[in-house]
Protein backbone atom coordinates (compact mmCIF):
# COMPACT_ATOMS: atom_id res chain seq x y z
CA UNK A 1 0.00 0.00 0.00
CA UNK A 2 1.38 3.42 -1.08
CA UNK A 3 1.46 6.90 1.65
CA UNK A 4 -1.43 8.79 -0.04
CA UNK A 5 1.19 11.71 1.03
CA UNK A 6 4.11 11.85 -1.63
CA UNK A 7 7.06 12.55 0.02
CA UNK A 8 9.93 13.65 -2.24
CA UNK A 9 13.02 10.93 -2.24
CA UNK A 10 15.00 14.08 -2.11
CA UNK A 11 13.96 14.34 1.48
CA UNK A 12 16.04 11.18 2.22
CA UNK A 13 19.65 13.08 0.63
CA UNK A 14 18.51 15.97 2.90
CA UNK A 15 17.83 14.25 6.26
CA UNK A 16 21.47 12.23 5.24
CA UNK A 17 23.48 15.33 4.70
CA UNK A 18 21.91 16.80 8.02
CA UNK A 19 22.89 13.88 9.85
CA UNK A 20 26.34 13.91 8.99
CA UNK A 21 26.34 17.67 9.38
CA UNK A 22 26.68 19.00 5.87
CA UNK A 23 25.42 21.65 4.30
CA UNK A 24 23.39 21.72 1.00
CA UNK A 25 26.39 24.15 -0.38
CA UNK A 26 28.82 21.51 0.47
CA UNK A 27 26.84 18.76 -1.00
CA UNK A 28 26.14 20.86 -4.66
CA UNK A 29 30.27 21.73 -4.09
CA UNK A 30 31.24 17.91 -3.91
CA UNK A 31 28.73 16.61 -6.37
CA UNK A 32 28.81 19.56 -9.21
CA UNK A 33 25.21 19.67 -8.93
CA UNK A 34 23.81 23.48 -8.86
CA UNK A 35 22.60 24.53 -5.46
CA UNK A 36 19.20 25.57 -6.84
CA UNK A 37 18.83 22.02 -8.24
CA UNK A 38 19.53 20.60 -5.14
CA UNK A 39 17.30 22.62 -3.50
CA UNK A 40 14.27 21.70 -6.21
CA UNK A 41 15.08 18.00 -5.85
CA UNK A 42 14.85 18.27 -1.98
CA UNK A 43 11.36 19.80 -2.36
CA UNK A 44 10.33 17.11 -5.20
CA UNK A 45 10.21 19.93 -7.55
CA UNK A 46 12.86 18.19 -9.73
CA UNK A 47 13.78 14.15 -10.17
CA UNK A 48 16.25 12.15 -9.25
CA UNK A 49 17.76 10.81 -12.63
CA UNK A 50 19.87 7.44 -12.60
CA UNK A 51 23.14 10.22 -13.25
CA UNK A 52 22.16 11.81 -10.32
CA UNK A 53 21.21 8.61 -7.99
CA UNK A 54 25.04 7.92 -8.92
CA UNK A 55 27.16 11.21 -7.82
CA UNK A 56 24.59 10.74 -4.34
CA UNK A 57 26.26 6.98 -3.74
CA UNK A 58 29.05 7.82 -4.77
CA UNK A 59 29.06 10.81 -2.28
CA UNK A 60 27.09 10.09 0.37
CA UNK A 61 26.64 6.06 -0.15
CA UNK A 62 23.09 6.11 -0.37
CA UNK A 63 22.67 3.07 -2.70
CA UNK A 64 21.26 4.48 -6.25
CA UNK A 65 19.06 1.90 -6.82
CA UNK A 66 17.20 2.76 -3.67
CA UNK A 67 16.99 6.97 -4.66
CA UNK A 68 15.86 5.81 -8.09
CA UNK A 69 12.97 3.37 -6.33
CA UNK A 70 12.33 6.13 -4.28
CA UNK A 71 11.87 8.10 -6.78
CA UNK A 72 9.67 6.24 -8.83
CA UNK A 73 7.27 5.38 -5.89
CA UNK A 74 7.18 9.41 -5.30
CA UNK A 75 5.98 9.66 -8.59
CA UNK A 76 3.46 6.93 -8.77
CA UNK A 77 1.84 8.16 -5.84
CA UNK A 78 1.77 12.13 -7.02
CA UNK A 79 0.04 10.71 -10.18
CA UNK A 80 -2.42 8.62 -8.04
CA UNK A 81 -3.10 11.62 -5.73
CA UNK A 82 -3.64 13.64 -9.06
CA UNK A 83 -5.96 11.01 -10.74
CA UNK A 84 -7.88 10.71 -7.39
CA UNK A 85 -8.03 15.04 -7.30
CA UNK A 86 -9.61 14.60 -10.90
CA UNK A 87 -12.04 12.20 -10.24
CA UNK A 88 -13.29 13.43 -7.04
CA UNK A 89 -13.79 17.31 -8.68
CA UNK A 90 -15.22 15.91 -11.63
CA UNK A 91 -18.29 14.19 -9.41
Amino acid sequence: MLSDTPIPPGETVEEEIEYIGMSKKQLADETGIPLQAIDEIFRGEMPITYDIADVFEQTLGISASLLVSLEARYQRTLSQKLESENTTAVR
